[in-house]
């Protein structure tokens, strides 16, 4: 039995996890009843190869050289293929892992002896607070049926993770036309064609995802996107390779090639799956003073055809932003911090600086954008940095939607703009903004411009404050790999 493995070191709120778990007994017997029916097709061998191979490398960058305690939510991967355990222990001093189907965590315990392996449900861990050192949940969350439930999932994983430690979670990319699409489409239809094994259930991008981790206290480190072959194109590939190993062991090595550096524009649209590394803050006291007290995320699209089908095209073909510009001789004044700053632009040699302020962007990926010529402007509190603003000339990046837009001379475009929680309420940011405008200006630099998503509220109302005003809206149209995009003016 599972139980009988656990030394004392891993602490559980209970020392008999198989009489209870916090498994909602239906659900548990709805997924053992799937795994049961669960057949693999002719293509699974190939796609359950590439799925691992795709998931291995994103663990070989993400973890730690050594780790203690490694969690994973489910073992699925375990009982369809090679799975990643084997991968996990070669790092870890110890893997455990759970599933909600008592059948799978047979299989799983059975194919790998030094996992323990126990059911639970990921709503209602068996663990005491701070246990593991890494939690690693490879599209676990993404089959609940209501919000509630993921934001649960993830209070739960940020509950047993020790101060310091990290989070590695994947789900569905809602962002992926294909997924958008699986996701409007009956269930019972995709099932019956063998396109979908078991039901899938609320999912978002790697925006929304990146939000619902900070949203329970993360500190979020890096973002991706993987999976960038459409997974029917993997399974009809290998039902050619059936039976012929070295053929899969090609075709694998073809997909794997075909995998998108992360500076492409569109491999956060194009990959299946969404993935986040997050950190448990050291210490509690520096979360988020902010933090929602629920958590939402997309459900399935709902509403009449029409309905259905618009939000379909919004997600897949037709994206935009409202742009907005401010003359610097017309910025408005009185936005004066209420503590004493020092402002900066900040360069290579700040990089880990940087990276380590500014949730989801990569050192990396920092780097990059200074060598295009972008220049990130900080201000400092007490010496630490308090609120960055990122500015471009020439080309306005929009990374939503995966274009540049050319700006005239004489113009600066303003994006990616982050302070710290801890400090938001003292003025920094609209005292950062009016900074930049001073300097910029002292520059030669005649007006500012930004991009913002219309639904993103406070950034509109932040920018109005600033001065900025809506001009018109930038989108994108995207048919069938042809893309055109076009600004209006209002």
């Amino acid at each position: 039995m599972a139980g009988s493995r656990s030394s004392s070191s891993l602490r559980r709120v209970s020392s008999t996890p198989e009489i209870d778990t916090g498994t909602t007994a239906d659900d548990a017997a709805f997924w053992t009843t799937s795994f049961a029916e669960w057949l693999p097709g002719p293509g699974d061998s190939l796609l359950r190869a590439y799925s691992d191979a795709v998931n291995k490398r994103l663990l070989d960058r993400w973890l730690p050289e050594r780790c203690g305690q490694v969690l994973k939510t489910d073992l699925f991967d375990e009982v369809a293929g090679d799975g990643l355990v084997r991968f996990l222990l070669g790092r870890a001093d110890r893997v455990i892992g759970i599933d909600i189907a008592e059948s799978v965590v047979g299989v799983a315990s059975a194919r790998n002896p030094r996992l323990e392996a126990t059911r639970a449900d990921v709503r209602s861990l068996p663990f005491a607070d701070a246990t593991f050192d890494v939690v690693v949940s490879t599209s676990t969350l993404d089959h609940f049926e209501t919000e509630r439930d993921l934001g649960q999932a993830l209070s739960e994983l940020h509950r047993v993770l020790r101060p310091g430690g990290s989070l590695i979670v994947t789900l569905d990319n809602a962002s992926n036309p294909l997924v958008a699409l699986r996701n409007v489409l009956p269930y019972s239809l995709l099932h019956r064609i063998k396109l979908v094994p078991y039901p899938t259930g609320v999912t978002t991008g790697l925006a929304g995802l990146q939000g619902l981790v900070e949203a329970v206290g993360f500190e979020v480190s890096d973002v991706d996107a993987i999976m960038q072959v459409p997974r029917i194109a993997v399974r009809s590939a290998g039902t050619v390779a059936v039976g012929d190993p070295a053929r899969v062991d090609r075709l694998l090595a073809a997909l794997l090639r075909v995998e998108p550096p992360r500076s492409l524009p569109f491999h956060r649209r194009s990959g299946q799956f969404v993935a986040v590394r997050a950190i448990r803050r050291p210490s509690e006291s520096a979360a988020r003073k902010d933090r929602p007290q629920t958590i939402s995320a997309p459900s399935r699209l709902s509403g009449g055809p029409r309905a259905i089908a618009m939000r379909v095209l919004g997600r897949t073909i037709y994206r935009r932003l409202i742009w907005m510009e401010l003359d610097l001789d017309q910025r408005p004044a009185g936005l004066d911090p209420s503590v004493p700053l020092e402002f900066s632009f900040l360069g290579v040699a700040d990089l880990d600086e940087i990276a380590a302020f500014r949730p989801g962007l990569s050192r990396a990926s920092a780097e990059e954008r200074l060598h295009q010529g972008h220049r990130c402007f900080g201000a400092r509190h007490d010496g630490r940095l308090a609120s960055t603003r990122w500015i471009a000339t020439g080309w306005a990046p929009m990374e939503y939607l995966g274009v540049a837009q050319k700006v005239p001379s004489g113009t600066s475009f303003l994006y990616d703009l982050y302070t710290d929680p801890a400090v938001r309420g003292l003025r920094i940011a609209p005292a950062t903004a009016s900074a930049l405008c001073r300097v910029l200006e002292e520059e030669g630099v005649r007006t500012v411009t930004a991009a913002v998503h219309p639904d993103n509220a406070p950034a509109l109302a932040h920018g109005k404050r600033y001065g900025l005003k809506p001009v018109g809206k930038v989108g994108l149209i995207r048919i069938m790999g042809v893309r055109r995009w076009f600004r209006r003016s209002c």
